[in-house]
């Protein structure tokens, strides 16, 4: 994997397709492709910290919760990034709102492509721009009470089982790279997420498209001091265990380095239809000197 800096993303490097519509896909007509760079690259992204929401990362994902599939097969594993709130009162969500205007940027710019092939997508030739905004689901969406956005918030989800069947799974990891295959993610704790995009849905009822992004890797760094209410956080009876303070630990280069070669070495899933291995990550924090680390976020 290749990773630069978010303030190094160009969106005129990103590239929109039109491809054969995959047959695991429900697809009435073509598939769209979407890659980064010359050398049309799987997209993915790194968010900073971020308290997560309703991290639905083990077992069997979403699978008998309350808004879940009663079809395992239909179920998924999910996590909700937003700008809600700062991980500590004493920073803002400058780091998020960036990487959420470069998600609003790929979805105009996918918009304006739908818009020039909507013969092919829509069986339709004089819709309006505006007009193919309505048929998107934008990927980051807004909460609105009343008249005011309170926070915009991305909801992530991988399909726990691929086409043929094989299991996959979301790692987790401290900011060491370790895998912390015992941790349960609770709503709010603080985390960052590799996030890489999955496919391009069309023909959703007849005229709806849109990207669905998957969480790929995700990095605990602390449990969140909230008190967790209600029942609606299936994590919410569990308790910190006692290696969350060690969790927070400064990151080594040399430890990150050595990691990312490992992971390299031994493989990953693909999440992405179209993904050959070689994604290219667009990272905020975390990215330092060419190498990619998850920061600690401190006390």
């Amino acid at each position: 994997m290749t990773f630069i800096a978010l303030k190094d993303f160009d969106i005129a490097k990103v590239n929109i397709d039109l491809a054969p519509a995959p047959q695991t896909r429900n697809s009435r007509g073509p598939a769209i492709k979407i890659t980064y760079g010359p050398a049309r690259r799987a997209l993915g992204l790194l968010t900073p910290a971020v308290c997560v929401d309703f991290p639905m990362l083990h077992g069997d994902g979403n699978f008998g919760s309350k808004y879940g599939p009663a079809d395992i097969d239909k179920a998924a594993y999910c996590v909700g990034i937003s700008n809600k709130r700062p991980v500590h009162a004493s920073e803002d969500n400058s780091e998020v709102n960036q990487l959420f205007k470069v998600l609003c940027d790929i979805d105009t710019k996918l918009c304006r492509f739908a818009h020039q092939h909507q013969v092919q997508l829509f069986r339709t030739g004089n819709a309006s721009l505006e007009e193919i905004k309505a048929k998107n689901q934008a990927c980051v969406r807004a909460k609105i009470e009343g008249d005011v956005e309170v926070y915009k918030r991305i909801n992530l989800a991988l399909k726990i089982f691929t086409p043929s069947g094989e299991r996959r799974s979301v790692r987790v990891v401290d900011c060491n790279f370790k895998p912390m295959d015992d941790v349960q993610l609770r709503h709010e704790d603080v985390c960052m997420v590799a996030m890489q995009l999955d496919f391009v849905y069309t023909g959703v009822m007849g005229h709806l498209f849109g990207m669905k992004w998957a969480p790929i890797e995700v990095a605990f760094l602390e449990h969140t001091a909230k008190e967790q209410e209600g029942t609606a956080d299936i994590w919410g009876q569990t308790e910190a265990p006692a290696w969350a303070a060690a969790a927070a630990a400064v990151t080594c280069a040399q430890q990150a380095q050595q990691a990312q070669q490992a992971q390299q070495a031994e493989g990953v899933v693909n999440a992405g239809t179209f993904n050959d291995g070689s994604a290219l990550y667009v990272a905020g924090s975390g990215f330092d000197d060419g190498q990619i680390r998850y920061r600690s976020i401190g006390p």
